[in-house]
């Protein structure tokens, strides 16, 4: 599906409204189209309510591999399978990056979270979130504004229900009662002053799903990981309020799904199954870093490309 959105005034674009719990944006490149990605999000939960349960996105440079048509076609799994996964309250759901490139080296480095693939629950919540997001305008990325809202968001959810655990203590959330979580917002002022306040998220992240109510004091699946190396263990999403951040390998399921994008170094986890390849095509260039899914050759192979070839 694409979306035609009609014409949009560059200064429109240009403009940077802020959010009350960022500081004022830093970046000196200027916004980008990427943020229009919030506007097509918004435009189509309102369009398609209630049609449709969930709204997916994925970069221009994503595709779906043979492996995800194979799996469709034998087994009936297709891309709610992923949404799917939780019983929580969920309305987002994606994934993070196991490694960046930087000047043509890859680094581990951590982020919250890909805003290159990304379910949306057509709900109330997602179309609040979506309108942040565009308010949220900051510099060429768009994951400035998507970080510091989910950051808001968990803050206010441990605030609420810590309020409202002081009107009803009981014995279990006494550990909690006094637990805030709270950011430093200078950290959004630039794309690259985020890595400060991500160490902080790490450090905390046990505690926000305990005072949420997500996982309780002798949390073993997926916090400590996340806690101690800033990744999502290796085949179990990790579930925050409102989110469910996917593993970039197998997920351990019902019917062990394949990852929703795997980037997985194959030095050490092997050749994993993957539903979605998203890799920039130079990454690929040396044989010990691709995998049999996700080869610049097998983007069109099989006819997929079909007629948009060039003649």
């Amino acid at each position: 599906l694409y979306l035609f959105l009609g014409s949009t005034d560059e200064p429109v674009i240009k403009e940077r409204p802020g959010l009350p719990w960022s500081s004022s944006c830093a970046a000196e490149e200027d916004n980008s189209n990427h943020f229009l990605k919030p506007i097509a999000f918004l435009s189509l939960l309102e369009l398609s309510k209630p049609k449709y349960e969930w709204i997916f996105f994925m970069d221009a440079d994503a595709w779906f591999n043979d492996g995800a048509f194979l799996r469709h076609s034998e087994e009936g799994m297709q891309i709610d399978s992923y949404f799917n996964l939780s019983t929580n309250a969920i309305s987002l759901v994606g994934s993070q990056n196991r490694y960046t490139w930087y000047r043509g080296e890859r680094r581990h480095t951590p982020i919250i979270l890909n805003g290159g693939l990304l379910g949306l629950r057509n709900d109330e919540w997602s179309r609040q979130f979506s309108g942040l997001w565009w308010r949220s305008r900051c510099g060429p990325k768009d994951q400035l504004g998507l970080w510091s809202i989910l950051l808001a968001y968990w803050s206010s959810e441990v605030e609420r229900i810590r309020k409202r655990h002081a009107q009803q203590p009981t014995q279990v959330d006494e550990k909690m009662q006094n637990f805030q979580f709270e950011f430093d917002k200078s950290a959004f002022a630039s794309y690259h002053s985020t890595h400060f306040v991500f160490q902080h998220l790490m450090h905390n992240v046990n505690k926000i799903r305990f005072a949420t109510g997500i996982a309780d004091a002798n949390d073993n699946d997926g916090g400590h990981f996340y806690k101690k190396t800033g990744f999502v263990a290796t085949d179990v999403p990790l579930e925050l309020p409102r989110v469910m951040i996917l593993p970039t390998s197998s997920v351990k399921s019902a019917n062990d799904l394949p990852a929703l994008f795997s980037q997985s170094d194959p030095e050490k986890f092997g050749p994993n199954d993957t539903f979605i390849c998203h890799i920039k095509l130079y990454e690929w260039k040396k044989a010990s870093l691709r995998t049999n899914h996700c080869h610049e050759r097998k983007i069109c192979s099989n006819r997929k490309c079909g007629e948009f070839f060039i003649r």
